[in-house]
């Protein structure tokens, strides 16, 4: 009898892991942070249609070479709208500065133009 019980309160576990696995893979966010498909919703709309191209364009890539293939697409930020524009400047002026090192030293670089 206690085999059987076994058998059973195993088989429903099994069932409801795998059954909850899928509903929450389901509703879990893709990995990367969201994926804005609606520009038009976005503060800076011509800059977020450059990023979906760019992300479609350099997904297969990988580090140094993905950081290239993203810069050649993507357009600078509109500081217009940006809710600390002087922040936005200064950060802008850093990546200018930055602009083509590799990418232990492009974050020390931005770590060292960074103001507070």
């Amino acid at each position: 009898m206690n085999f059987y019980r076994i058998c059973i309160v195993s088989t429903l576990f099994l069932f409801c892991t795998c059954f909850c696995t899928s509903i929450w893979a389901e509703l879990a966010p893709l990995p990367g942070g969201p994926q804005l498909q609606d520009c038009s919703k976005a503060l800076d709309p011509t800059r977020c249609k450059a990023r979906i191209e760019a992300r479609k364009a350099c997904g297969d890539k990988r580090g140094d070479t993905k950081r290239a293939c993203m810069a050649t697409y993507l357009v600078a930020p509109d500081c217009s709208h940006a809710a600390q524009p002087k922040r936005c400047i200064a950060q802008k002026k850093a990546e200018q500065a930055c602009q083509g090192k590799p990418s232990k030293q492009v974050k020390a670089c931005l770590r060292s133009h960074r103001t507070t």
